[in-house]
């Protein structure tokens, strides 16, 4: 069911998206030392889970899954002998490494795996000295979770829709959720691409925002009209998007899902025949 954004204004949410998107990677961790490894590190993805509200991993074994409650902060172990949690708001990365370990000890996998490096770094957080989750405030953390929610439906809805779209996860390096369209090109070997997804936030926005991105870079004369609030981004990726920060405008406020909904659909629907014909 879509949740109302705008609660809290999108530009109040970076202290809630990189306290999580910190959070998340200890899941990537655990999913990183015990899943079978792919090419693409795939294998630390995560799902969202309407259910539970949270991003699950993989699961570690045939006796755990680990995931990362967003609203409270909470890193989750579920297996046959029920729900464990360790709610990370006062504590340091330190300790949350403590009791992720004790948790795979008790489920007889080797804590030691848990200390692999992964292939990427985050950009530097007070996290990274010592500093306690905690920052945010649980309605940033809320409204940061409401996007996700809204998300994954919509995105599971589109790859229902094509046979050529992947599994629809949340990528723990950018924190994005998505699903990617791998098409044929006309005329030559290579791949096209169309990832439609999720931003919770990056570099080049700094808001959450819903994406349909294309590969190869069309002309920028041959992308359609858009439908408001979406508009083409051409500098340094081709995507149309939605920015939250237009989507929760007063007049918007009844419309949000459908609009999301319908300018993604329409965004692939575009994109294809942009990269086909």
């Amino acid at each position: 069911m879509w949740k109302t954004l705008g609660e809290v204004p999108p530009g109040e949410l970076l202290d809630a998206r990189l306290e999580a998107h910190h959070a998340a990677q200890w899941v990537a961790r655990a999913t990183r030392a015990y899943c079978q490894p792919e090419p693409d590190d795939s294998h630390t993805t995560m799902s969202w889970d309407s259910h539970s509200q949270a991003l699950m991993g993989r699961p570690l074994s045939s006796d755990l899954t680990v995931g990362l409650h967003l609203t409270d902060l909470t890193i989750i172990g579920q297996s046959r002998q029920g729900e464990e949690s360790f709610c990370l708001i006062g504590q340091t990365e330190s300790s949350v490494g403590t009791w992720l370990a004790e948790l795979v000890e008790r489920h007889n996998l080797d804590p030691k795996k848990l200390d692999k490096p992964g292939p990427y770094t985050l950009d530097k957080h007070p996290l990274d000295s010592s500093m306690a989750y905690g920052s945010a405030d649980k309605k940033s953390r809320e409204e940061l979770a409401k996007y996700y929610n809204n998300a994954a439906p919509i995105l599971e809805a589109i790859r229902a829709a094509y046979s050529e779209a992947s599994p629809v996860r949340c990528w723990p390096h950018f924190f994005d959720i998505a699903t990617l369209l791998t098409l044929e090109q006309k005329g030559t070997s290579e791949k096209a691409t169309i990832g439609i997804g999720l931003s919770p936030g990056d570099a080049t926005f700094a808001d959450p925002y819903f994406y349909v991105s294309l590969w190869p870079y069309p002309p920028k004369e041959s992308l359609p009209p858009v439908i408001e609030p979406s508009f083409w981004h051409l500098e340094g990726f081709t995507a149309l998007i939605i920015r939250a920060s237009d989507l929760v405008a007063k007049k918007y406020v009844e419309l949000q899902q459908g609009k999301v909904k319908t300018i993604m659909e329409q965004g692939v629907k575009a994109s294809m025949h942009l990269l086909t014909h």
